[in-house]
């Protein structure tokens, strides 16, 4: 939208869950700004939880007198991404609530931070993880989840005794910073065996991981050429000037995927897509981050199945969104869906650097 103008989004709602909106146009100076929010589409309890918590995570980057730093800096782009100098969750520096005793507390917690990855745990309360990236999946005690920037973790906690105390925390800093204090209040109730039901599912398609075709795709540093640009649209083709327009481009390249980057501003030319999918088809995806910096890798328009890492043990679940860490391979099937779909590393600095293609789906 230009400024000034308004647009009406009308569009039919395939699944409850938590999720997220924000810009795809000079994304780390918008959302810097602060311009995102959280979408939570409900009716996927089985059972009616005693409370609920939403709970945002984003830095800021700020001098002193609160005025804006730079949203992105060539030495972070670069490398992990610039990191805030202060950091916020429901844009507070601590946030403390009282919830419940002797309850089922559901707990939605959004990583809205451009850059930020988090090793997110839970001191004081029991706790499972009943959904990732709004889907549903069986009940699995949370001992700490990697949480990188847009991605969603649900969870239930059974909170404690009146008066007791619940800490959120993130592990993955040198000093562990807490997301969230909860202090237990009300009357302690009895309590039955904490054992919540399993949200309802999502409706996905489900792609059968032994007959899709498998395809691989490989973060990685740009090249110096520009080769990659030599087959791209005519900057004067219809599409080309609407997806570089809404879409925008930065002033360096840093990053790619299969050696290919997404155009900068010397470069204005729309890449071929980086595959041509069949709209219907299951597809396995071999996901190699050959860097030393981690990628939270987003597929627009799908929900694929995460299903298994070369490094880590992870449940089988389904995301939009997985962290593929330096040096990692990860393994995703879905039923491609028709259409164009951006393709991306989540660090918002690594997409505006040449992370990025998309998928032409028919």
């Amino acid at each position: 939208m230009e400024p000034g103008e308004s647009f009406t989004y009308d569009f039919p709602i395939p699944n409850t869950g938590t999720f997220f909106f924000h810009p795809h146009c000079n994304e780390s100076g918008q959302v810097g700004h602060g311009l995102a929010g959280i979408l939570i589409v409900e009716g996927d309890e089985s059972q009616t939880f005693d409370d609920e918590v939403v709970i945002i995570a984003k830095d800021w980057r700020l001098n002193p007198d609160g005025s804006f730093l730079p949203f992105s800096t060539d030495s972070g782009a670069a490398r992990a991404g610039t990191f805030g100098t202060l950091r916020t969750v429901n844009a507070v520096p601590k946030f403390v609530r009282r919830v419940k005793a002797s309850a089922d507390l559901r707990l939605r917690i959004l990583n809205l931070d451009s850059t930020r990855m988090m090793d997110v745990g839970i001191e004081g309360a029991e706790a499972l993880i009943i959904a990732i990236d709004g889907n549903p999946l069986e009940p699995i005690p949370l001992d700490s989840w990697r949480l990188g920037a847009a991605s969603r973790l649900d969870l239930v906690l059974r909170t404690p005794k009146p008066g007791q105390k619940i800490l959120v925390r993130d592990y993955f800093t040198a000093e562990i910073f807490n997301l969230a204090e909860f202090e237990a209040e009300g009357p302690e109730r009895r309590l039955t065996p904490f054992d919540p039901a399993p949200l309802y599912a999502s409706r996905l398609p489900e792609a059968d991981p032994a007959a899709a075709e498998p395809q691989a795709y490989v973060f990685g540093a740009a090249s110096d050429s520009i080769a990659s640009f030599i087959d791209a649209l005519d900057p004067n083709d219809p599409m080309s000037k609407v997806i570089l327009d809404d879409l925008c481009t930065a002033s360096r390249t840093f990053w790619a995927i299969n050696k290919k980057s997404w155009p900068n501003d010397g470069h204005r030319n729309l890449p071929p897509p980086l595959a041509r999918l069949k709209a219907g088809k299951s597809y396995r995806f071999t996901l190699q981050n050959a860097t030393p910096h981690p990628h939270p890798i987003h597929l627009h328009g799908h929900t694929f199945k995460v299903l298994g890492s070369s490094k880590r043990s992870l449940p089988v679940h389904y995301a939009d969104t997985v962290l593929v860490l330096p040096k990692e391979r990860i393994e995703i099937a879905f039923v491609a869906t028709p259409g164009k779909w951006m393709f991306h590393c989540h660090i918002l600095e690594h997409l505006e650097t040449g992370m990025m293609g998309y998928f032409a789906n028919t």
